[in-house]
Order: C-alpha cells, then sequence, then structure tokens
C-alpha cells in the first residue's frame, strides 16, 4: 500500500510532566464531540422522518401497484435503498430479495442486475468483501449478457474499490486494466478525451473512473519499486489530472501528496514543498469525505519538509495549523503530527526531546484509552445494578398485588358461600345433570373428530402418493426426452420452446440423427397431465425403436409405422373407440443436400422460404385412431429442397388453444400465422423469446389449457 492508504505503525504519546497539557486536550475535545452530537442528532433526526416519509410513500405505492413488472422490480430496489439508508437491513434484504425473484420469474435482467449491484454495495459497506464481489460479478455477468458497458465500468469501479480494501493486488490489477479496456472504446485513456460523441454527456464519471483506475493500478505495480519510478508515475497522474472536473480534484491532492512524500524520502524537501502547498490549499476547499484527511496530512508533510530545511518558524507554523481537536479524531494525522515534531527536535539537534514527544505521545494515548475503558466499563455496571433493581422492585410490586387480590376473593367468595348455600346445592345438581350430557356430547365428538382425523391422514397421504408419482413420472419423461438445446447442435439457428400444463406433459418433442439425417417431431397428445405422460412415453420409446429398422425410410412410413404400434399397444377396435392417441408431424433434413420431407398427422407444418409461407395440413386422422377403418387415408410424403435461411415451424395445438387476452378468448391459429409474418426474417433466439413472451402475456393470469410445444428451424 502507499503513503495514504498505509496507518503508520509506530506511535506516540505524553509524559507525566505534561499531564496539565493532555488534559487540557481532552477538555476541548470533549467539548467538541459533545457539539458534533447534538448537531447530528438534529440531522438524523430530519433525515429520519424525511425516509420514513419516503418508506411509507413507497409501501402504499407498492401495496396497490397495478404498472409493469419492470416498473414494479425498480420500485423494490428503489424501497430497498431507503430501508438501508433508515438501517432497516431486514427489509432490506427482503425487498431486494422480492426483485431478483420477479426479475428471474419475468426475464428482468436490467432489474436482477440493479439488485445484485445494491446487494454488493450493501456488503462492501459492512465489510464482507467477499460477499461484495459474489453479487457483484453475478452483476458483471448480466450486464455482459445485455451488453451494457456503461453499467459494467460502475461494476468494475466497484470491484476494484472493494479488493483494495482487502489489498488483493492480483485482482486490482485484473479490474483496473477491464475498467481502463472497456472506457477506451469511448475515450482516450492518456488524454481523458471522448472518441464516442455520444457519451460526452458521461465525461465526469468516465474521467474519474480513468483516473482512479490508474491510480490503483499504479499502487498494486509500484508500492516495491524504487522511488524514482513511483515518482514518475504519480507525476504524470497529477499533470493529467489538471482538466476542469471536480471529480477528479481528490485525485489531484492525492497525487500531489504522494509526490511531496516521495521527495521527502529522496531528501528534495524544495520540491516536496511544492506539491504539498497545492495539497494543503485545494484541500481546505474540497468539500468531500476525506478533505480534513488530506489537509492534516499535507500540514504534517509540510512541517517534516520545513524541518529538514531548517526553517523552523515555518515548521512550526504547519505543526500549529494541525489544530488539537482535529488530531483528536484523525488517528493517522495525529501519528504524522508527532512524527513531524519528532523531525523538528531532530533538525534542532534536541534528541532527548524527540525521544520525549514519543514517549509523550505513547502515553497519553494509553492512558485515554484505559480511561474510557474504566468509564465503560463502570456505566455498564451501574446501567446493570440499576435494572436489576428495577426488575426486583416489579416482582416486589406484582406479588404484593397478587396477594391483595386473592384476599379479596377469598372473602367475598365466604361471604357468598354462606348467604348462597341453599342455591349452590341446586345449581350444582343442574351442573351436574348438565355436564353429564356435555361431556357425553364431549365424547361423541372426540370420536367424531378421531374419525375425521384418520379420514383426513388418509388423504393426506393418498395426496403424497399421488404426487410422489408424479414427480416420479415427470423423472421419467424426463430422462426419455432429449434435452432442448438438441437442435442448436446441429441447426444452431433454431429452438425448442416446451411449456407443460402441469407436472408431466401429454405434448413431447423428439430429435435424433440418424443416417446422415436429422428427424424433428412435434407430438401433440390427446390428453394432458398423467395420462397424456404415458402416451407421450410410449411415443417417443417406440420412435426411438422405429427409426432403426431398415424399412423405414421415411416420416410417412415413421408415422405409419407408430400408428400400427400405439393401436396394437391400446387393443383398439371400432366396438371400444377410445380417445387415446397422437397428433403428430414430423421433418426429415438430409443434412448433406438440404432434400426435406414431411409428413404429418392432424398437425399443420409451416415453411417459410424467400419470405412466402407454405403450410402443410397433414392427413386428417390421428396416431392410434381408426385403424380398422380401411377408407382411412394413409400418410405421405410431402418433399422439397430446402435453401439457406428457410425457416420450419412445428407446434402443438396448445399454443394457440390458450384463453387470455384482454376479453378471455382463444388464441387462434390466424394470430400463430401473422405472428409468425411478423417475426420470421428474425433470428431464432430472438423469435423464441418472442413466441414464449406473447403466450405469457396473452395467458396472463389465466389458468394453462393445455401442454405446449413449438419448434423452430432455420437452414
Amino acid at each position: 500500500m502507499t503513503y495514504l492508504w498505509q496507518m503508520q505503525q509506530h506511535i506516540v504519546v505524553p509524559k507525566w510532566t505534561m499531564i496539565f497539557n493532555s488534559y487540557r486536550r481532552i477538555s476541548v475535545t470533549l467539548i467538541f464531540r459533545i457539539f458534533v452530537v447534538f448537531v447530528n442528532s438534529c440531522i438524523f433526526c430530519t433525515s429520519f422522518t424525511a425516509q420514513a416519509s419516503n418508506i411509507d410513500s413507497l409501501e402504499n405505492v407498492l401495496a396497490s401497484f397495478k404498472g409493469s413488472n419492470l416498473e414494479k422490480g425498480n420500485l423494490l430496489i428503489d424501497l430497498s435503498n431507503i430501508y438501508w439508508r433508515s438501517g432497516d437491513t431486514v427489509k432490506m434484504k427482503a425487498s431486494i430479495l422480492d426483485a431478483i425473484n420477479l426479475a428471474q420469474k419475468e426475464g428482468l435482467e436490467h432489474v436482477e442486475k440493479r439488485a445484485y449491484t445494491s446487494l454488493g454495495n450493501y456488503y462492501s459497506t459492512a465489510q464482507d468483501y467477499y460477499l461484495a464481489h459474489f453479487y457483484y460479478k453475478k452483476a458483471e455477468k448480466l450486464c455482459i449478457m445485455l451488453n451494457d458497458t456503461e453499467y459494467l465500468c460502475t461494476i468494475y469501479f466497484s470491484l476494484l474499490r472493494s479488493f483494495m480494501f482487502i489489498e488483493d493486488h492480483l485482482n486490482m490489477l485484473f479490474y483496473a486494466d477491464k475498467l481502463l479496456e472497456t472506457i477506451s472504446e469511448w475515450y482516450d485513456i492518456e488524454t481523458l478525451i471522448p472518441i464516442d460523441s455520444t457519451k460526452i454527456n458521461l465525461n465526469d464519471r468516465m474521467q474519474r473512473y480513468i483516473v482512479t483506475a490508474q491510480y490503483y493500478k499504479g499502487v498494486a505495480t509500484l508500492s516495491n519499486e524504487i522511488p524514482q519510478d513511483r515518482l514518475d508515475f504519480f507525476i504524470g497522474l497529477f499533470q493529467k489530472t489538471n482538466i476542469p472536473n471536480e471529480g477528479l480534484l481528490e485525485m489531484r491532492i492525492v497525487s500531489a501528496i504522494e509526490c511531496g512524500n516521495i521527495y521527502a524520502q529522496i531528501n528534495q524537501p524544495r520540491k516536496a514543498l511544492q506539491y504539498l502547498h497545492f495539497a494543503r490549499e485545494h484541500s481546505e476547499f474540497y468539500l468531500m469525505p476525506g478533505s480534513v484527511k488530506y489537509l492534516s496530512t499535507a500540514n504534517a508533510l509540510i512541517a517534516e519538509a520545513y524541518a529538514k530545511l531548517n526553517q523552523m518558524d515555518s515548521a512550526i507554523y504547519y505543526i500549529n495549523q494541525l489544530g488539537e481537536t482535529q488530531l483528536f479524531f484523525d488517528h493517522f494525522a495525529y501519528s504524522l503530527h508527532y512524527r513531524a515534531r519528532i523531525a523538528i527536535e531532530t533538525a534542532k539537534g534536541n534528541y532527548q526531546k524527540a525521544f520525549e514527544i514519543q514517549k509523550e505521545f505513547f502515553f497519553f494515548t494509553d492512558s485515554i484509552s484505559k480511561a474510557e475503558k474504566s468509564e465503560d466499563m463502570a456505566r455498564m455496571k451501574n446501567w446493570q445494578e440499576l435494572e436489576q433493581k428495577d426488575l426486583e422492585n416489579e416482582f416486589l410490586q406484582e406479588e404484593r398485588q397478587k396477594q391483595q387480590k386473592l384476599i379479596k376473593i377469598l372473602t367475598v367468595a365466604l361471604i357468598l358461600i354462606f348467604a348462597l348455600f341453599p342455591l349452590i346445592i341446586i345449581f350444582y345438581r343442574k351442573t351436574t345433570k348438565k355436564n353429564s350430557e356435555l361431556q357425553k356430547e364431549h365424547t361423541e365428538k372426540d370420536k367424531l373428530f378421531s374419525v375425521m382425523s384418520l379420514q383426513k391422514d388418509d388423504i393426506e397421504r393418498k395426496n403424497r402418493d399421488i404426487s410422489d408419482s408424479i414427480n416420479y413420472a415427470k423423472r421419467i419423461q424426463t430422462s426419455i426426452l432429449p434435452p432442448s438445446d438438441i437442435l442448436e447442435v446441429t441447426f444452431p439457428d433454431s429452438f425448442i420452446y416446451f411449456a407443460p400444463r402441469g407436472e408431466v406433459s401429454g405434448d413431447f418433442y423428439w430429435v435424433t440423427e440418424i443416417k446422415g439425417k436429422l428427424l424433428c417431431c412435434c407430438a401433440d397428445g390427446i390428453g394432458h397431465g398423467v395420462p397424456g405422460a404415458f402416451m407421450s412415453m410410449i411415443g417417443a420409446t417406440l420412435l426411438n425403436d422405429i427409426v432403426k429398422r431398415p424399412e423405414i425410410l421415411s416420416p410417412a412410413d415413421i408415422l405409419t409405422r407408430l400408428d400400427f404400434e400405439i393401436t396394437s399397444l391400446l387393443q383398439k377396435n371400432i366396438e371400444e373407440h377410445s380417445q387415446e392417441g397422437l397428433d403428430m408431424s414430423i421433418v426429415e433434413i438430409d443434412l448433406q443436400t438440404y432434400k426435406i420431407k414431411i409428413a404429418s398427422a392432424k398437425r399443420p407444418v409451416y415453411l417459410y422460404s424467400n419470405d412466402e409461407l407454405t403450410v402443410y395440413k397433414g392427413v386428417r386422422r390421428s396416431i392410434g385412431d381408426q385403424i380398422s377403418d380401411y377408407n382411412a387415408p394413409p400418410f405421405v410424403n410431402i418433399e422439397y429442397v430446402g435453401k439457406p435461411n428457410d425457416k420450419i415451424y412445428l407446434f402443438s395445438d396448445g399454443y394457440a388453444d390458450q384463453f387470455g387476452g384482454p376479453h378471455g378468448k382463444k388464441l387462434m391459429i390466424s394470430a400463430v400465422k401473422q405472428m409468425l409474418d411478423e417475426i420470421h426474417h428474425k433470428p431464432m433466439k430472438e423469435q423464441f423469446g418472442i413466441i414464449k413472451n406473447n403466450f405469457l402475456n396473452w395467458k396472463n393470469t389465466q389458468e394453462q389449457v393445455d401442454d405446449v410445444v413449438f419448434i423452430g428451424i432455420g437452414l
């Protein structure tokens, strides 16, 4: 660490012969502390009232909020920031987690990145830097995914500062380079002049980021270098910050103090004074946190430099500029003050005096620490004794009141017993009879409750068994179906949107590559839930077997064989005509020639070629239905040669049959066609988002009526 960021380890203190001066300092500083506490209390009350008003206002808005999810997510983050400033970290974290859950559920990446950044800021302020890094890096990933480079600069800046606090130089270098690399797209790093004119509004912030990153990079790389190399770096940084930007003033002051300190170390106090006087003059007017520290540091180093030049009057003048009260609050400046005094006495040749000053500082600090500790312990002991006495008094008072109340009750009870004895006997007999009847009634109720409890337990057990069975069926179905991104292996510009109505699905998709051809199937089960899931698993299993048979040469052959197998399994006939079956479309793509074959059972296949739509409606019969009807039309292949940028779409009827919209009506196949007409020219990844969001927005709060499979293939 460099000079400004590292606390000096040698600290010095008073002597018994100077005890009067020590207590004078204590009196002045205590009076000043009381004044500061009073002012801070007034400010706190005002700010707390304002924050409470803001919290109430935002909570009321949130309770009756009817806007978009994006607005709600941002509102939750704003509310969490106000909770944080008001000190309610529990509500702050709860509000942030609500925002994250909403963002992840609705795909609001911009809200999610803000939420992670707020958590990182909170943990960084709480000095839990490892958790801060964790949430900053989650925000970093989202920024990279969203290509939000402006916000990414803020994340890199936050990571850089947090790694600085734990002195992790490797990560400081890494994120300083990342920050500079990102900003270099818009700004000239050396001149701080924007390259991109559209970023001129970010001038102050980006220039501050650049200079701060360069400073931390220098701190990490030059900490062990020779003084001249460090001096050249900080002089360059000092000159670079000589531009009209108030955000760079702090770095200019810091660079000046670094230059002055290094010049003092290499025995050039006159040059040191040039930079230190600049730092001192500007620190007096710098109204930011740290200005007092910079001013104190400059004064102490100036005094030390004048002592090296043997100009004692000037050295003593700047020592006195530090001020007793200020030193009490700034431990670092306090140590520099005594370091300068020791340098002055050493320059005068008063080595004994210098030693006495060192002892004085050490003894004074130690005595103050012990006195404060003793006072704290005494106050704690007195508070505990008083609290114990109060508890004892309250206990005794409660006991006396209980005794008096008990005596009064007993007295009244005895009087009533003797006065009302005949009535008591009559009442006792009636009560006994009534109690007997109530006991009998309670016994019957207990029996009924016991039966109901057993029935409840039985129902709960059955529900658990059913849930376990459904979950197991889901695992089986998931293991049978291929992963949803399997198409992207062969055709990167493709997608599969799979949205079951429940835990398991009657609709399914199936993709395989065999003999140099890709086969893709979209199946719509007649039914959903567990029965539909059985059909989907049977269909997927049979498809895996059928395509391996040598006699199967086309999609129509697959549908014909699958129809036979399912009918045989379900043992159908005309007399027992049930509703099991599958509507299905299959596309075969020759990966060498792009020759495409399509066969379908009651499901349409949409093909866009040269922006023109062709719809293959398929044969009007289902798989597993009407097998004994010899007049049923056979499954046929539709063939054509595909071209680059052709788009093929397969989907089940659950998408078009969904109820919703402003009037609670079906989406309809015409709306699906209109949607595809508008988006088919876009990249498939973007189409996937539009198709998914269109379905969810149409459904809104309505219950999903059927399983949904929607497949898009871009050649």
